[in-house]
């Protein structure tokens, strides 16, 4: 048994892609594009991490906030890269040098300092160990290092969408100060100068020390809040600019130095996810480093469809035998009326345990709908296998809202951001694996709308009233979640301010996604 499953392994490590010059790390897994998740450059002995395409919240609107990370824009990852699980350390720059014996690196540092890896020369108490961050490089020494290794330096999207791995938090693990120590190397612990990589925990998608440690050169040039930014990764250049971005702070910033401020300039200017900084490129100092990722440029961008050398065989035509690409889970009319029941009659017998929510006669042959406008107001669908849909799936129902909030997020049905989500703010919008990856729409007021939302593992899309307003390539699973509910309840929802209400109707779950024609049927 032990034999078959190690020859199992090595045939699915097989079937794994990675990059060229790149191989699949040990017990790496699946992801996107069928790349594997995590891969090993062989060149420099740096492991990467697989990062999704999708799209964030770029920066903040918070007037306190230093450094110009303002303001907050959306911005779009159009293509999955991978980028180094650590900083570079000093073992993997050690390849550089031997493998570049007339690499001058000093021409590329200011010349008025010998500062060139002079912790490597014994001029410095950082730290010249392996597993150190590499310090005393220039952003011309960072490039130098890319051009030989065949990799490149993050945009300052790339950079902050990868650090903040699906959140939207001050830092990548929360809004806590106090669990900084558990992430980042900062300040008075840090005890002034580097220490060695992935000592502290990693973010969401396992990338080490994105906060503290030493600073992380970016690609671009310094552009004063991101004025005329791109809506995606493309690295901006100006002919004007001086200066060359480094983000995620240092073992020379921190919370001791910067609560006499306010906490928005802490998580800001220090080692939040929107923290910035900028100096010369020939500046090199005790608490820079960097960071490399290898761009996926064979993977169409979000929006763009896949195409094929050849055209693919037509599938053949559905039998008997053939099962149906969708499997009906559960149906809710809310015909019952009353109580704490809510049923389901698609006889999978998924009934939900209502509490708060109201029962809405609409009169006539209309029946009854389920009214929401109270944060206690929930619907218990529970925790059964069938509701797990990492495979794809279809959400169709009909929403009518009254009113909607003048802040914060309404849940509609899910499981919520980091599973699968329908929800409200003042458009609808659906999520899928994070709070960065969705499509959104406008809905108007006092109307009932027919809303499908579907995926397939190739896309995720969204219809409104029979028509497609909104499409994106994905390829991952959906994480399992936990509890699937009719409106959700949210970290968030004490922010949530003004008066609000929605009604649902004819709310039906599918495994699997529905096709284009069956959608137009529908309505």
């Amino acid at each position: 048994m032990n034999i078959f499953l190690s020859a199992l392994v090595m045939l699915l490590a097989a079937d794994m892609k990675a990059p060229a010059g790149c191989a699949p790390a040990k017990d790496a897994k699946p992801a996107a594009h069928d790349y594997a998740d995590r891969v090993i450059h062989e060149k420099t002995g740096i492991e990467m991490i697989s990062i999704p395409a999708g799209t964030f919240t770029m920066g903040t609107d918070d007037r306190n906030a230093s450094s110009s990370p303002k303001p907050a824009r959306q911005v779009t990852i159009t293509r999955p890269f991978y980028m180094g699980r650590t900083e570079v350390t000093n073992a993997q720059y050690r390849r550089f040098i031997k493998g570049r014996p007339d690499y001058d690196g000093k021409a590329d540092v200011d010349p008025n300092y010998d500062l060139y890896l002079c912790h490597f020369r014994g001029k410095s108490v950082m730290s010249d160990a392996d597993k150190f961050p590499v310090v005393y490089v220039s952003w011309h020494n960072a490039i130098a290092f890319c051009d030989w290794a065949g990799l490149k330096l993050p945009g300052e999207a790339q950079w902050e969408y990868a650090c903040r791995a699906g959140t939207t938090t001050k830092f990548s693990f929360g809004d806590k100060l106090e669990d900084i120590a558990q992430y980042a190397w900062v300040d008075l612990a840090a005890k002034h100068r580097t220490h060695p990589v992935a000592t502290k925990l990693p973010n969401p998608w396992g990338l080490y020390d994105m906060h503290g440690n030493v600073w992380e050169w970016s690609a671009d040039d310094y552009i004063y809040q991101y004025k005329n930014a791109p809506p995606d990764e493309t690295i901006r250049r100006d002919p004007n600019a001086q200066t060359k971005p480094l983000r995620g702070g240092s073992w020379s910033t921190g919370p001791a130095r910067s609560l006499a401020r306010t906490q928005a300039w802490w998580y800001s200017s220090a080692v939040g996810s929107v923290s910035r900084h900028h100096v010369a490129p020939g500046n090199a100092w005790h608490d820079r480093g960097f960071r490399v990722i290898l761009p996926l440029s064979d993977v169409p961008p979000i929006g763009i469809q896949e195409k094929s050398a050849a055209a693919p065989a037509p599938a053949p035509a559905p039998t008997a035998a053939t099962p149906a690409a969708t499997t009906l889970l559960a149906h809710y009319t809310f015909e019952e009326a009353s109580g704490q029941s809510v049923r389901d009659s698609s006889g999978r017998n998924h009934h939900g345990k209502n509490s708060g929510a109201r029962y809405v006669d609409l009169g006539g042959k209309r029946g009854h709908v389920l009214q929401f406008d109270s944060s206690a107001a929930s619907v218990d669908l529970g925790d059964p296998q069938d509701f797990d849909l990492r495979s794809g799936l279809t959400i169709d129902m009909w929403i009518n809202p009254q009113s909607l909030p003048t802040g914060g997020e309404l849940a509609v049905i899910g499981k919520g951001f980091n599973s699968y989500m329908l929800s409200l703010t003042s458009q609808l919008w659906f999520y899928i694996y994070s709070g960065s990856n969705h499509l959104a729409a406008p809905l108007a007021l006092n109307k009932w709308h027919h809303v499908i939302a579907t995926y397939d593992r190739r896309a995720m899309r969204l219809y409104i009233d029979s028509k497609k307003v909104g499409e994106r390539a994905w390829g991952l699973p959906i994480p399992k979640g936990g509890r699937f509910y009719l409106r959700p309840p949210l970290d968030g929802d004490g922010e949530i301010k003004g008066a609000w209400s929605f009604m649902l109707d004819e709310v039906r779950v599918y495994r699997g996604a529905l096709a284009a024609t069956e959608i137009a049927k529908r309505w």
